[in-house]
């Protein structure tokens, strides 16, 4: 009876097993193993992958590892802009389901762990993991032939051949965290309580471009629906280092009971880069024509595209987590694992640019002011993830996850 209880049990884990997240832009995890496992590995942590889960662990490994991989993996999510005001569009696919193109994102990792016989129970290691990745492109927007009409609205975007140059792509977002990771651990008791603390050299890249619509200044007589809202974007594609650290516990309670708890840091990382801000103004013969020479409304309504370039630098906020985990030895064969961690999205407040150098600006004032780069601003909520995982040696010859 027992043993039918405990062939329920895994099955029942194997059925459910898994991770549950919530928002953010964080990769699963790091480790074949650990990524089987659904990420359940902070009170497990036995092999090179404690340097992500949870660094503590590092100190039961007696031999040395050496480790690479790459996981792949695709995602295609869905969006339905609802950018409307008084059952009035702003030029958005409002209503409609846009899918983010095709892409098989990928996120390599290498490490290695070595033990340190000069110091009695301290084993250090090094890895380089990919922790946080993201890649996906957009169009959710189009000009009209209300808002500009030199354009040429007979084909749905992308326009093959356009009066007025527009980008196929109105969203992008492209990211990446590569974190290089020294990491000690030591024995406090031995083979009950161990505990660890890695160092986070973080090198990132952010590439990011997205249409934003600003108020349009002039009178009420040429900024009037639909010229109330002036069609800009602003590219950002930049990168630089940041410093941070890691931090973790793991306590054997009993032969079969492992307990774990880790944080990590937030990383500041000081971005260097490239921004570009684009205004694609409104074409409209009459308005050009009833302007004053000297008004600014006599260039904006030309229906023109305009482009600044600035150098630019930025604070990029990457959240801090932390959480912990269980293992389980059920028996000689078989482990269960459970992971709760939180991730402090909040921390993260978008960019704010820093303009350090400016060409590409036009004659006209007023045109200028729409060709600074806008900031990205954001407020994002806390996310918390479980993970759930099981392994098993059913024979002698395979394993189970």
């Amino acid at each position: 009876m027992r043993i039918f209880n405990t062939i329920i049990l895994i099955l029942l884990i194997l059925l459910f097993s898994g991770e549950a997240m919530a928002g953010g832009y964080n990769v699963s995890g790091v480790g074949l193993r650990a990524l089987s496992m659904g990420g359940a590995f902070r009170a497990v942590a036995d092999d090179w992958s404690a340097l992500y889960y949870n660094p503590a662990g590092l100190s039961s490994l007696y031999q040395h590892e050496i480790a690479f991989g790459i996981d792949l993996y695709s995602y295609r999510p869905e969006f339905t802009p609802q950018m409307t005001l008084n059952d009035y569009s702003f030029g958005y696919y409002d209503g409609e389901k846009r899918v983010s193109d095709d892409k098989i994102p990928y996120t390599p990792f290498a490490a290695a762990a070595f033990v340190l016989p000069i110091f009695e129970n301290v084993t250090a290691g090094f890895g380089v993991f990919q922790p946080f990745d993201h890649d996906v492109e957009w169009n959710v927007f189009r000009l009209s032939t209300a808002y500009n009409e030199y354009v040429d609205d007979s084909f749905t975007l992308p326009v093959p051949e356009a009066l007025v140059p527009f980008p196929e792509i109105t969203h992008a977002f492209n990211i990446d965290v590569i974190d290089f990771h020294p990491t000690v651990a030591a024995e406090l008791i031995e083979d009950r309580m161990s505990l660890g603390l890695g160092l986070s050299i973080r090198k990132g890249s952010y590439n990011r471009s997205e249409i934003i619509l600003q108020p349009n200044t002039l009178p009420e007589t040429f900024s009037s629906r639909p010229y109330e809202n002036l069609v800009t974007m602003t590219e950002y594609d930049a990168s630089g280092w940041g410093l941070g650290f890691n931090a973790g516990l793991l306590f054997r309670a009993s032969e079969k009971l492992k307990l774990g708890a880790s944080y990590q840091s937030k990383t500041t990382i000081d971005l260097s880069g490239d921004a570009h801000a684009t205004l694609f103004s409104p074409g409209n013969r009459h308005m050009e024509n009833i302007a004053d020479t000297a008004d600014p409304a006599k260039q904006l309504f030309k229906g023109e595209v305009y482009t600044a370039s600035h150098e630019a630098d930025a604070e990029w906020v990457v959240p801090s987590e932390f959480g912990f985990g269980l293992s389980y030895q059920v028996s000689e064969r078989w482990m269960i694992a459970a992971d709760f961690a939180y991730i402090m999205w909040s921390e993260y407040e978008g960019i704010e640019f820093d303009v350090t150098n400016t060409t590409g600006l036009t004659d006209f004032e007023f045109i200028n002011g729409y060709l600074n780069p806008v900031d990205f601003t954001e407020e994002w909520d806390d996310a918390f993830r479980i993970s759930v995982g099981v392994e098993g040696h059913p024979h002698e010859r395979y394993k189970l996850r």
